[in-house]
């Protein structure tokens, strides 16, 4: 794992605001900042597709994934069904797929207090969110 360090440190508490500009709670927005850092440092190219849904995006999300053809969680644009209580509508939660999502898990894990998508019963790489 990486060591700490005090520039990305530094970087990720000036980009927390931006983060919690897009939705995400403080705690979660630092903590995000601090993923994408340190996920950009090891050459992971991270890319944040989503952050804060409202309840009604999420609906229309879980509608979408409903009328598409086929069974099981993995369908054409899902890694699994939109969630109902989703970490997205409440601020604590982030896709933030990269080149190598487990190794940005191990990352996530480093840093602590998040969950990590490659961990739930259907796996979900590249999601995140603030346990």
């Amino acid at each position: 794992m990486p060591a700490m360090n005090p520039a990305f440190e530094a970087w990720a508490a000036q980009a927390a605001p931006a983060f919690q500009k897009a939705g995400a709670t403080y705690s979660a927005a630092v903590k995000f900042a601090r993923l994408y850092v340190y996920s950009w440092s090891a050459g992971l190219q991270p890319r944040i597709t989503s952050m804060f849904r409202d309840p009604a995006k999420q609906k229309a999300l879980q509608d979408e994934y409903d009328r598409l053809p086929g069974m099981g969680p993995k369908k054409p644009g899902f890694l699994a069904r939109p969630a109902t209580n989703s970490g997205h509508t409440r601020g604590v939660a982030i896709d933030m797929p990269t080149n190598n999502d487990r190794k940005a898990g191990e990352i996530a894990r480093w840093i602590g207090g998040m969950r990590v998508g490659g961990d739930f019963s259907t796996p979900d790489w590249g999601h995140y969110d603030v346990a």
